[in-house]
C-alpha cells in the first residue's frame, strides 16, 4: 500500500515529533518502501501541496497530542468520531485544526483516500527546546507502525 506520511509540527521541545517521524521516514525510505514525507511547516494547509499525486491509498497525519495520557504513548485517533473544537482542546498542540484543513481538502476534491491521524502524548512544547528523551523513545515504535502500514489493507477499514 502506498502511503504519503505528512509530519507537523514546529521547532518547540516535543512538539518536534511530527518532524523526527519524517526525518527517520526519509531514511527508512531508502528501503524501497511505499511511503511519500511531507514536512509540514505548520497545522495550516501548506501539506495541500503534496497532494499532487493521485496514487496513495491512504494519508497518515503525525503530530504531538496533548491530552490527559502518559507521556509518550501513541494514539491512532479516529479523525471521523472527532469534531475540530473537541480535537483543538483535546488532542492538538496547535491553534489550528488539522480536522477543519483536513475537511477543506476533503471539500476541494483533494483527499479521497482514507485518513488516519497517529499523535504522540507530549508533555511540553516549550520555544527553542530539544525534544525530551522520553519522547524520543516513541520514534522507532511509531516507524515501525507506520511501515506496517503498507504491508495492511486494515488501513482501510
Amino acid at each position: 500500500m502506498k502511503l504519503l506520511v505528512i509530519g507537523l509540527g514546529s521547532v518547540n521541545g516535543d512538539d518536534q515529533i511530527g518532524w523526527e517521524i519524517i526525518d527517520a521516514l526519509e531514511k527508512e525510505a531508502s528501503n524501497n518502501l511505499p511511503i511519500t514525507v511531507y514536512k509540514s511547516k505548520g497545522a495550516g494547509i501548506d501539506w495541500f501541496s503534496s497532494l499532487d499525486q493521485t496514487d496513495y491509498q491512504c494519508v497518515v497525519f503525525v503530530d504531538a497530542i496533548m491530552s490527559d495520557g502518559k507521556l509518550g504513548n501513541i494514539r491512532e485517533i479516529d479523525l471521523n468520531r472527532l469534531d475540530s473544537s473537541q480535537f483543538l482542546t483535546q488532542y492538538s498542540s496547535h491553534n489550528i485544526s488539522i480536522i477543519d484543513s483536513i475537511n477543506l481538502a476533503k471539500n476541494l476534491g483533494m483527499l479521497g483516500m482514507p485518513v488516519k491521524f497517529i499523535g504522540v502524548e507530549i508533555g511540553s512544547a516549550s520555544p527553542l527546546t530539544d525534544m525530551s528523551e522520553l519522547i524520543k523513545v516513541s520514534v522507532p515504535v511509531l516507524i515501525e507502525r507506520i511501515c506496517s502500514l503498507t504491508q495492511s489493507a486494515a488501513v482501510l477499514e
